[in-house]
């Protein structure tokens, strides 16, 4: 299932990568949904919506750095880069790899951002628009710490403490992408390629 809506001058798609086989489940966009994708971009940028972004739990392109992940990327990853790129879509946001990577080709769109968190750890996109100029991307992370005695019920023997305190949020990479559709100002985990 896919889902699309916009608000103001920002129109989202996330997409579900899973497509299933006879053999099993295997992470792809069908060629159906790239239509869809197509169609909704093009709808969108004839009624003048400024920024497009895309999000699915499993990233097009890599590597990315990981930390207690399958590591899956698209099987028709780079066919839907290509996609992406042509349409003029801005973010691709992902997640699964529990870790912080960007990636672009040649300083411009579309970005992708792998993001997200793991035990103890917060990560998180901030993104700031400012009309048809530009946006902002803040990447934060928090990282927690385990307190009290008790430990949540789970199947393994890696049972996490009942009793987490949130950590203090701080940046970890910024990131500025302009009307012309290049990045700019990119420090941190929002750098070009594999941080």
């Amino acid at each position: 299932m896919m889902w699309c809506g916009g608000v103001g001058n920002v129109g989202i798609i996330t997409l579900d990568p899973f497509v299933k086989w006879k053999s099993g489940i295997y992470p792809s966009i069908t060629a159906g949904d790239q239509l869809w994708i197509t169609d909704r971009v093009q709808t969108w940028r004839a009624n003048d919506v400024d920024w497009i972004f895309v999000q699915s739990e499993i990233p097009a392109v890599g590597p990315n750095r990981r930390r207690d992940t399958s590591a899956l990327l698209l099987r028709n990853g780079t066919r839907m880069w290509s996609l992406l790129s042509r349409l003029g879509v801005d973010l691709l946001l992902a997640s699964e790899f529990h870790a912080d990577t960007t990636w672009s080709r040649g300083g411009s769109t579309p970005v992708q951002i792998v993001h997200g968190g793991r035990h103890m750890r917060a990560s998180w996109l901030e993104i700031d628009v400012f009309g048809s100029d530009h946006l902002e991307l803040t990447l934060w992370e928090s990282v927690g710490q385990e307190a009290g005695d008790g430990r949540v019920w789970a199947m393994t023997h890696h049972r996490m403490n009942n009793g987490p305190i949130a950590g203090t949020p701080r940046v970890t990479g910024t990131a500025t992408v302009t009307s012309d559709r290049r990045v700019r100002d990119r420090t941190g985990f929002l750098r070009e390629g594999d941080q």
